[in-house]
């Protein structure tokens, strides 16, 4: 029998991997070899949502060979695995969180343990931190699997118009080389702000969604992302945040809009408003809020759409839970709705 394969790895960080690995493999039951015997987490090791703390990237990664025994029984999968990446980017203990095979789950800890990182911050000074590595293996000869396209969780699974829609307004703005034709509630408030296209506010403030000003894209994205590629962008959202609050990415996943395939990501923030108001504006009766950054590229432009559920004070979370389905109902038919066009 011809053995056609090879290893196509994908890294995946923490706060995006069970996402992605959820559901594949078998947790582990059995004592682990070496590392698993000594504390884990190990003493002194940050985490990655500790306030202040700037993620490590990698900067060197290795593929995990598939073993001959793996590919002869068609084995295909992810390895996950939970790994300290030290202070000088080098990756030190490492334990198999999820398992796929015992041959590749020895292969992708080999692996690992090769990788190099710029190594995460605290203060500006560099310190170990857990991060969690999802390895990937994929037969040659297996087309890769199709990455699922969904809306966020709070949005409804059916994107149907809502209650007057047809009276709508629809805004028209340019920025850069861009077109934008944005539809709104007619109740809604559409403003300008810094570094924004345009800034729409429902009448109660509970839901917000900013156009960012797009800015020049290296990269395109005209097409479902890789789990890799998904993880990479999500660590962006997975820094503190610029204005103090403590933030945490949630979920990650990916969408089709009449513009094109969009990336999101849930961003949960609190603010301690008790003292002074919030330094994006915030007003007072808020102590938080629900991002889902919408990211995608147009005529070689980066473009972000932020939907926002603000928590005000003291919301019960049912309360609070209904006021993030009804602002996902909102902002999914303004995505939905939305165009944005190249302009020469």
């Amino acid at each position: 029998m011809s053995l056609r394969g090879f290893a196509a790895p994908a890294l995946t960080v923490v706060l995006v991997v069970a996402l992605i690995a959820s559901g594949r493999g078998q947790a582990l039951s059995s004592p682990q070899p070496r590392d698993s015997q000594d504390r884990w987490p190990p003493a002194g090791v940050h985490v990655l949502s500790e306030p202040g703390l700037t993620p490590p990237a990698v900067t060197h990664e290795v593929k995990p060979r598939y073993t001959e025994a793996a590919m002869r029984a068609r084995v295909q999968g992810s390895v996950t695995l939970a790994a300290v990446i030290e202070a000088d980017g080098s990756v030190g203990r490492v334990r198999v969180v999820r398992s796929l095979h015992s041959g590749l789950d020895v292969e992708a800890v080999a692996a690992a343990r090769q990788w190099q990182f710029i190594p995460a911050s605290l203060s500006g000074t560099a310190v170990p931190v857990l991060v969690t590595i999802d390895l990937s293996f994929t037969l040659r000869d297996e087309p890769p699997p199709a990455p699922v396209l969904a809306w966020p969780k709070p949005f409804p699974v059916s994107l149907v118009p809502v209650e007057n829609e047809d009276a709508w307004i629809v805004d028209a703005a340019r920025a850069e080389t861009l077109e934008f034709h944005i539809a709104r509630p007619r109740n809604w408030t559409a403003t300008a702000a810094p570094d924004t296209v345009l800034l729409l506010l429902s009448p109660d403030q509970r839901t917000v969604v900013m156009v960012a000003k797009p800015r020049p894209s290296a990269r395109t994205i005209d097409q479902p992302l890789s789990a890799a590629d998904l993880a990479g962008l999500g660590l962006t959202f997975s820094k503190p945040s610029p204005s103090g609050g403590r933030r945490s990415l949630t979920a990650a996943g990916q969408v089709r809009t009449a513009t094109g395939f969009w990336a999101w990501f849930e961003v949960p923030t609190a603010f301690d408003t008790a003292a002074s108001p919030e330094p994006t504006g915030l007003p007072r009766r808020f102590e938080g809020q629900t991002d889902w950054a919408f990211v995608t590229t147009v005529g070689g432009q980066f473009v972000m759409v932020s939907c926002s559920a603000r928590r005000e004070r003291n919301r019960s979370e049912t309360d609070y839970a209904a006021d993030t389905r009804e602002a996902g109902a909102a902002c999914g038919r303004i995505m939905e709705r939305m165009t944005i066009t190249s302009q020469p």
